[in-house]
């Protein structure tokens, strides 16, 4: 289910721990997916600053490779937020 929420925000989506977090301190995003192989340190950043955005945080069973070639990137993607609709 969230991976096709993803894909169909795909306009709306930030990629990557440095640019979700900096989005969720500016509260532009309302949900995060997290990748089922997302270290833990990085979870319990991410954690702490969604809950202080108001924002939910998922974790979704597929990893980072099958995740980025979910939406089409040439890269691992571990981390991806929804931003708000304004």
């Amino acid at each position: 289910m969230s991976v096709e929420k993803i894909i169909k925000a795909k306009e709306n989506i930030i990629i990557g721990e440095k640019e979700v977090l900096k989005a969720l301190k500016l509260r532009q995003i309302k949900e995060v997916f997290v990748a089922q192989n997302c270290p833990d340190g990085k979870l319990s950043e991410l954690n702490r600053v969604a809950k202080m955005a108001g924002a939910t945080v998922s974790k979704i069973e597929i990893a980072a490779d099958e995740l980025a070639a979910q939406i089409k990137k040439p890269f691992n993607v571990t981390i991806v937020g929804i931003k708000e609709k304004l």
